[in-house]
């Protein structure tokens, strides 16, 4: 199911003259490692750790920053690709 999910979101995402696809691997793959199943209301994440995971925006020690325009691009772009994967899930 994760890797149809990845080809659906990058089916919508890239095309023969987009060079950058793998900028969207990293935010997919938090999308799909921190989304809560509906049947064990867990995410994947915490199933594997026991704990939820440090976001990428949260300020720690040797942490990457990110920008809030960043964040809300990509988790804008996140939400839009969800939907789109949901409406075609839809029609089948």
């Amino acid at each position: 199911r994760v890797h149809r999910s990845v080809a659906e979101f990058l089916r919508i995402f890239v095309d023969e003259s987009t060079t950058n696809w793998e900028e969207f691997l990293k935010p997919l793959a938090l999308a799909i490692n921190t989304k809560i199943h509906s049947s064990t209301k867990m995410s994947p994440y915490f199933m594997t750790y026991g704990e939820h995971p440090l976001l990428p925006w949260v300020q720690g020690p040797a942490k990457k920053t990110y920008s809030e325009s960043d964040i809300a691009s990509k988790f804008r772009l996140l939400q839009l690709t969800c939907a789109d994967v949901q409406r075609q899930e839809k029609r089948r």
